[in-house]
């Protein structure tokens, strides 16, 4: 199972090297498609297990869909989708501070999300939400404003216009370019997999 995090791990930074597109709804089914694309045959029989029939691209944007839930189950979840950092922080101060940090965040849910799925005593049910959570944050992981500044909520504070509509920075990267560019995820997929093994 270890290989599968690996992978998605390592497309999630392939994919947003290759082209900075944001992850929206288009980008976090693409993240998961790529990732299903390139895992190894026994990866895919241990997700088949957790996901049954169901695709990972299926599942990769509940975990924002259930932010607007009103009764406050996932509560808790809404700080797994970014981790705050001080402005000019060097790698080095920066990954120190990540690993002193208090409370949950999509740095501390990559590890807890994985030892979930990882271990077999948790509910299958819970090892679904782990997977279906990881898959997301890794998305998350890949849009640069969801590992950014406290004071301006990742770019939500930033006021741009954006081909005359007035809207935010982080607004614009979680959706707007890809949305403008009109991308589908069965043309954007085959384009990955070509770069990744190119």
């Amino acid at each position: 199972m270890k290989s599968i995090y690996s992978k998605i791990l390592i497309l999630a930074f392939i994919s947003s090297s290759l082209y900075s597109y944001a992850w929206g709804l288009t980008g976090h089914r693409v993240i998961a498609e790529i990732a299903e694309n390139h895992l190894s045959g026994k990866a895919r029989r241990e997700i088949k297990k957790i996901m049954g029939k169901e695709r990972l691209a299926y599942w990769a944007n509940w975990p924002d869909f259930i932010k607007s839930d009103t009764t406050g189950a996932w509560k808790q979840a809404s700080a797994w989708h970014y981790v705050n950092i001080d402005p000019q922080t060097d790698f080095k101060t920066f990954d120190q501070k990540l690993k002193m940090q208090a409370g949950p965040s999509l740095y501390t849910q990559v590890n807890t999300l994985s030892s979930q799925i990882k271990d077999e005593k948790t509910s299958e049910k819970d090892r679904k939400i782990a997977l279906i959570f990881l898959i997301h944050i890794m998305g998350d992981l890949a849009q640069p404003l969801h590992v950014g500044r406290a004071e301006d909520l990742g770019g939500n504070k930033i006021n741009v216009t954006y081909f005359g509509e007035k809207t935010n920075l982080h607004s614009v990267w979680d959706g707007k370019l890809v949305d403008s560019q009109k991308i589908q995820l069965h043309r954007v997929c085959p384009t990955f997999r070509y770069q990744i093994k190119g």
